[in-house]
């Protein structure tokens, strides 16, 4: 049996505005995965795709945000193929107008406390606590 074809791409972007306030999704209740979690900008890489060009993708698809100086600040292989990403960028404004996907139905700007002060819910996805785990260790 291989595994070598099971590889699946994922990153997620922390975008912070000038006031360094994190901007934070929460997921639409019609979304297939953990609906009314909140979330970060960022998704699947399609085959072919860059990390970072990719999670560019996902911030504009989901936002309507284009960032700019984007950096890799989290990158886990796993052994059967699933890699997730995790990039930062820092926005020139403060708390900029978002224009949210049918995936997300809230869009906020929080502060570092705020949102590590949030419950963490119950069968969150991992990727999400892998996000807090960067804020806590990077911003």
């Amino acid at each position: 049996m291989s595994y070598i074809n099971i590889m699946r791409k994922s990153a997620k972007i922390i975008v912070l505005d000038k006031a360094n306030n994190i901007l934070v999704l929460r997921r639409s209740e019609t979304h297939p995965y953990w609906p009314k979690h909140y979330d970060f900008p960022g998704g699947i890489i399609e085959k072919g795709e860059a990390p970072e060009v990719g999670v560019e993708r996902e911030l504009i698809e989901e936002t309507g945000l284009k960032a700019e100086n984007i950096s890799l600040i989290y990158e886990k292989k796993h052994l059967l193929g699933f890699h997730r990403y995790i990039y930062l960028a820092k926005l020139n404004e403060i708390k900029p107008g978002i224009e949210i996907s049918w995936e997300h139905d809230q869009a906020i700007w929080m502060a570092k406390d705020t949102l590590l002060n949030l419950k963490m819910p119950i069968g969150v996805d991992i990727f999400y606590k892998k996000v807090i785990e960067q804020v806590k260790k990077s911003i």
